[in-house]
């Protein structure tokens, strides 16, 4: 099944290093350490807000399974 994972963060400052991917974002996130134990892949999509809910009912529509970080 295809898995949706969602949560909220903040942004933070960070410096843009060449060694790594050119869209480079630090986020304070809780159990931020799943994504590293539990990857789903190498990119996220970051949107502005909390639409955590609004997401999450799109997803249960199109049938996919939903991870919500919390």
């Amino acid at each position: 099944m295809i898995r949706l994972r969602v949560g909220v963060g903040v942004i933070e400052p960070r410096e843009w290093s060449i060694n790594m991917c050119r869209t480079q974002v630090r986020l304070r996130l809780r159990n931020a350490r799943e994504i590293i134990s539990k990857p789903m892949g190498n990119h996220y999509a970051l949107i502005l807000g909390n639409h955590v809910d609004e997401l999450s009912l799109v997803a249960k529509i199109l049938g996919l399974e939903v991870e919500v970080m919390e």
